[in-house]
């Protein structure tokens, strides 16, 4: 059964002008906070059927050993260097995954500390060693970590949700029917590298 889309991540060279940017584009924006290894901060775009955006930039702190270190998604440039699959049972759908053949990595914690100081703590996984895709499971409540205040979730410009990722992919037929296997969200297009390319959104 495939996996529900969770969020993409946007990468934001400045986060305060990235917040902005995307707010002349009317969407509301919120600052989530500062990632447990110190390197990443996020920004969130929080839509009605409970998908995001995540703006990541690097904070300028050199990362923490032993934990998740987020600035990796940031080291191949791009604007579209991530997203996540949200599993509710981690460790199943780790093993479900395995059978079908994908290498998943063991769990990993995570957690950031939002503005107003409450702290969010989820598990992550990794596929084939990389962010696009990962797993990831909600350790405190998950509203905590996507908020569902309607004062967030609508926006100006009538975006209502996420409807999946595009991917470029010099075998598209192979990429097709591996992606199928995770989510039913993911549109394949031939290109000369593998990448992600764009967020196709939809309305309200």
């Amino acid at each position: 059964m495939p996996l529900a889309f969770d969020h993409a991540v946007i990468a934001a060279s400045d986060l305060s002008a990235a917040m902005e940017s995307y707010r002349t584009q009317g969407f509301t924006v919120v600052r989530g906070g500062v990632h447990a290894n110190r390197a990443t901060e996020n920004a969130l775009i929080v839509f009605q059927d409970g998908t995001y955006l995540e703006l990541l930039a690097r904070t300028g702190e050199a990362p923490l050993p032993g934990m998740v270190d987020f600035s990796r998604m940031l080291e191949a440039g791009g604007s579209v260097v991530g997203f996540a699959l949200r599993a509710d049972e981690l460790s199943a759908e780790s093993v479900r995954l395995r059978r079908l053949g994908f290498r998943v990595g063991d769990p990993i914690d995570g957690e950031r500390r939002r503005a107003d100081g409450v702290l969010v703590r989820w598990r992550l996984a990794l596929i084939e060693d990389g962010f696009a895709p990962f797993l990831i499971q909600d350790i405190t409540p998950r509203r905590l970590r996507i908020p569902d205040d309607p004062a967030l979730t609508d926006h100006a410009n009538g975006i209502a949700g996420i409807d999946g990722i595009e991917i470029g992919t010099p075998d598209a037929a192979s990429a097709e029917a591996c992606f199928a296997a995770l989510f039913d969200g993911v549109r394949v297009v031939r290109a000369e590298q593998f990448g992600l390319r764009a967020v196709r959104f939809k309305r309200a």
